[in-house]
């Protein structure tokens, strides 16, 4: 919700177009999409605009939110696909936060509150480090036009994003790590660093993880 809109009257808004939104977050980034349209452009791009710059994250949605994140991290480890990938990360990686599970743990969501919530927000939905893309039967100049009407005051600091150095190291011995369960199943996961997003071999390793995947 917004200051607005409430969650509901969002919903409703974009279903009564018969448009879809959807938001979400993964390991280093977060997203909110919308689909419209032509005719409902000006809507999804007032609906965006409200979002971006001024969610409010009411307390009974934060707590509703927090019970079914609980669930799902007492839940995580019945896929034992998923076991396996949480032991190797938090092994192969010694001081990034690629380590940690990116839906918490009981403890750090527990103890989270809208006050922290609002103020990571904040920081982080920024548009100096924020792309807006926009696709399908447009005129450039009109969409410009309404985007910048409205997102115009949309202003907050620039963030200084951490740095994270190269955190894992070749193996030079053997190292085991075992933990006992009741599920039957086995797994392979053979890890190497990745490269930067703007490495000149990045297209290349594109092609060959096509192929081979």
């Amino acid at each position: 919700g917004t200051s607005k809109r409430s969650k509901l009257q969002i919903a409703r808004t974009i279903e009564n177009v018969g448009g879809t939104l959807t938001s979400g977050s993964d390991n280093n980034s977060y997203h909110v999409s919308l689909k419209v349209l032509k005719e409902d452009f000006d809507l999804a791009l007032d609906l965006l605009a409200d979002i971006v710059r001024d969610s409010r994250f009411p307390e009974d949605q934060v707590e509703q939110k927090r019970q079914e994140t609980l669930l799902t991290i007492e839940k995580q480890d019945e896929n034992w696909q998923t076991e396996v990938v949480r032991l190797f990360k938090s092994h192969y990686f010694t001081r990034s936060p690629y380590r940690h599970s990116r839906i918490g743990t009981k403890e750090s969501i527990t103890s989270l509150n809208r006050d922290e919530i609002l103020a990571f927000y904040r920081v982080m939905v920024n548009p100096h480090h924020s792309v807006l893309a926009v696709y399908g039967d447009i005129e450039p100049r009109k969409a410009l036009a309404a985007i910048e009407d409205n997102l115009d005051g949309w202003a907050r600091d620039p963030v200084e994003v951490p740095e994270w150095a190269p955190d894992s190291q070749p193996l030079r011995e053997q190292k085991v790590v075992e933990t006992k369960n009741e599920k039957s199943s086995a797994a392979l996961l053979i890890g190497t660093n990745g490269i930067d997003i703007e490495d000149a071999d990045r297209p290349v390793l594109d092609v060959i993880n096509a192929v081979l995947s």
